[in-house]
């Protein structure tokens, strides 16, 4: 799974800044953290958790969470009202997402950005 998580972030131009921690900062100084949360199910008070660790911390404006089972509808709520209120943006995948890279696979065309917006 780390291998496709950095090889993902390689691909959408980031550079770790921060191993340990996984902290990130792509090209244009957007610093992108990552979550890999132990709890089965993902929940209100992960969610809260998330959010504090992130607000102490400067210049977070992506977050992806890495799940293992699921997120409960009010998690999903509460990372909507976040991102509405925020200029932080939430990227949830589950872990099974993330067992093989889909865009290094031979019958799926590189995946290319075709425009800034």
């Amino acid at each position: 799974m780390n291998n496709v998580i950095n090889e993902m972030l390689i691909d959408r131009k980031y550079e770790c800044i921060k191993e340990l921690d996984k902290y990130y900062r792509s090209y244009d100084n957007n610093t992108l953290k990552i979550f890999i949360p132990s709890e089965e199910k993902i929940g209100i008070n992960s969610v809260k958790s998330i959010i504090n660790d992130i607000e102490n911390e400067e210049n977070v404006n992506t977050v992806i969470i890495i799940y293992k089972n699921s997120v409960t509808p009010f998690a999903k709520q509460s990372i909507e009202s976040y991102e509405k209120q925020n200029s932080i943006k939430f990227e949830l995948f589950n872990n099974k997402e993330l067992s093989f890279n889909v865009t290094k696979h031979v019958k799926v065309p590189k995946h290319e950005l075709l425009s800034s917006h």
